[in-house]
């Protein structure tokens, strides 16, 4: 009697490996047990691609509107996210970004409705007077040398006069220039100087910064940056409004640094505060973003002013539900840290102004 060993195919073998990861499965099994992409054998059906569109709209739409009705109670959002309820929020540094980019945008939109006709009129009005005394100059100098060429009395006192006339019309009209002149080391000492707008029009910025005597490629390369700006009209502010992210992104640590060091018996982690500083600031600058649509759309500046009054209420309160501490003593903290907070913008305020300059 002859046995037989038959050998039993894995079923691992007969079905094709996944597409995303290349891992074997099962066979019926809809998804990829490591990667958990849907298994298919060719291209998606229309009710497919359908299907997977509204499925991740309507999920995306769940969590932001979970996260937006969370954030305006103080503390709630970060205590949730802190004790690992992550999953129907939205993450706190893509929702930071998210409303700092659209508030941005905002006070972009706002800034050019408010001053950004008056400064395309000033940098037409500089260029017109500028190319005007250009003009007034040079019939100035060929009077004189009319005057020189004819002995004639007549002519030699309508030379005069109109020479006279030239010379009265200039606007002199002059255009100021700062910069940090650097000293060595950490040492900066400001400088200004005026230019004509004669100059300003007709003078390349390299002429301009030999003809001041502007020395150092760090003080000239300001006057350059200085000069483009002045020369931008409207067309500066987003550029500049833009280059605040930099000041934004060193605010935040820096905030939650301050919040370590005032709650450092707290054993909290340096990014518990970091989160916490993230979504206070993210309520604030939807509030501002909702502030400036209302200026701009219905010319209401009712949140501007409740913004007084919201903002450091907001900070106190989320501050006592999320650090737990008693009122007294959550309150002082509060005044130190609204101290620290006036240092800290203000430190992140001229870093962004450096790099605005710097990066135009």
């Amino acid at each position: 009697m002859t046995l037989s060993i038959e050998s039993k195919e894995d079923p691992l073998e007969k079905h094709p490996a996944c597409h995303n990861c290349g891992s074997p499965h099962w066979p019926g099994e809809k998804y990829c047990a490591d990667c958990g992409q849907r298994i298919t054998t060719g291209p998606p059906s229309f009710g497919q691609l359908f299907s997977e569109f509204f499925e991740t709209v309507f999920n995306l739409d769940n969590r932001v509107f979970r996260t937006l009705a969370a954030l305006p109670v103080p503390g709630k959002l970060t205590k949730a996210y802190s004790a690992g309820r992550r999953k129907p929020f939205l993450s706190p540094l893509r929702f930071f970004f998210i409303v700092t980019v659209v508030c941005l945008a905002a006070f972009s939109a706002l800034l050019k409705q408010s001053v950004g006709d008056d400064m395309d009129e000033s940098r037409a009005e500089r260029h017109r007077k500028g190319y005007y005394d250009i003009f007034q100059d040079e019939l100035a100098q060929r009077a004189d040398s009319l005057a020189a060429i004819s002995p004639d009395s007549n002519c030699a006192n309508l030379v005069s006069e109109v020479s006279n006339l030239g010379q009265a019309q200039i606007s002199h009209f002059s255009i100021g220039i700062v910069y940090l002149e650097w000293q060595g080391g950490l040492a900066f000492q400001e400088r200004n100087f005026s230019i004509p707008v004669s100059e300003f029009v007709s003078l390349r910025p390299s002429e301009i910064a030999d003809k001041y005597q502007i020395k150092g490629w760090f003080n000239r390369y300001q006057v350059y940056q200085m000069l483009r700006i002045n020369d931008s009209g409207s067309d500066a502010i987003p550029i500049l409004l833009g280059q605040t992210v930099w000041g934004i992104l060193l605010l935040i640590p820096l905030c939650a640094l301050a919040l370590k060091l005032v709650f450092i018996r707290r054993k909290y982690l340096y990014v518990e505060h970091f989160i916490f500083a993230l979504h206070v600031h993210t309520f604030i600058f939807l509030w501002l973003t909702c502030a400036t649509l209302l200026y701009l759309f219905a010319g209401q500046n009712l949140l501007y002013w409740l913004t007084i009054g919201v903002a450091p209420l907001y900070f106190l309160f989320s501050l006592r539900r999320y650090y737990g501490q008693s009122w007294w003593k959550v309150f002082l903290k509060a005044i130190l840290l609204y101290f620290s907070y006036v240092v800290i913008v203000g430190i992140c305020f001229g870093a962004s102004l450096v790099i605005s300059i710097v990066l135009f």
